[in-house]
């Protein structure tokens, strides 16, 4: 005696890309690095947007190099520690953040 079964499944199809912002604070407070500041780590903060939620990377690159960190447990924030030294051989800082 022959058996058959057959089953279907109609499902939803989202293909709306994530939004990400993010934004930079000031550095060092004032955007200056002075002498004492150029001899510690400074900590480099900022905020993200859109759909960006906790734990999604953050890459902070100063003088070519990367400072990997994630979104802090708010979903809004996040923070790098980065050598004052690396800070004086450049004054431009990027910040990057993935969301899925």
């Amino acid at each position: 005696n022959p058996a058959s079964a057959d089953a279907d499944r109609d499902y939803g199809v989202d293909t709306t890309l994530p939004t990400a912002e993010i934004e930079i604070d000031l550095i060092a407070g004032d955007d200056v690095i002075n002498k004492a500041e150029s001899e510690k780590d400074v900590t480099i903060s900022g905020t993200v947007g859109g759909d960006v939620k906790a734990n999604d990377p953050v890459t902070v690159t100063v003088n070519g190099k990367d400072y990997t960190t994630t979104v802090n447990a708010d979903g809004k924030t996040w923070n790098v520690d980065v050598p004052g030294s690396e800070l004086i051989q450049d004054t431009n800082v990027k910040a990057k953040v993935e969301t899925e």
